[in-house]
């Protein structure tokens, strides 16, 4: 598995938002899609503090996207993950994708792509107060296996 984040300085929006590529892939296989976009430092941050929730006794865990109908389920068994990619409907959710990792891999493929959004903050000097978030979300899972 591994999150996809192909940031570019042109992903700065003017009101200095960064809207770039996110999304998972697992092979071949891409969600919500190969090229979607959305708001990364602040779903980052959403990300690591349900995970972070989940690893502290929550059973389900909701991670979702900020723009588009998507978002994915973790349930946590036995230190395998159920991750499961749906697309919510006015009445009910599609699943689109079912797969099954190690948590391990689930938080270095976490850790690996927030290190890659805060290296590209840092080098373009960009701060903002959610960066400041993300950055100190990130420390809770910097030093996890």
């Amino acid at each position: 598995m591994e999150i996809v984040t192909n940031i570019k300085k042109s992903d700065f929006e003017t009101k200095g938002n960064l809207v770039s590529e996110i999304y998972l892939k697992f092979g071949e296989t891409t969600f919500p899609d190969s090229g979607w976009t959305d708001f990364i430092i602040i779903i980052f941050d959403w990300w690591i503090n349900e995970f972070l929730s989940q690893l502290s006794g929550e059973e389900n865990g909701k991670y979702e996207f900020m723009d588009g109908p998507f978002f994915f389920e973790i349930s946590i068994d036995k230190g395998d993950i159920i991750l499961t990619g749906f697309e919510r409907r006015v009445t009910s959710k599609k699943k689109i994708i079912q797969f099954n990792i190690e948590i391990k891999e689930f938080l270095s493929t976490l850790k690996i792509a927030c290190n890659e959004i805060l290296r590209f903050c840092h080098k373009m000097k960009y701060s903002s107060p959610d960066v400041k978030k993300l950055e100190k979300s990130f420390k809770q899972i910097q030093g996890m296996d």
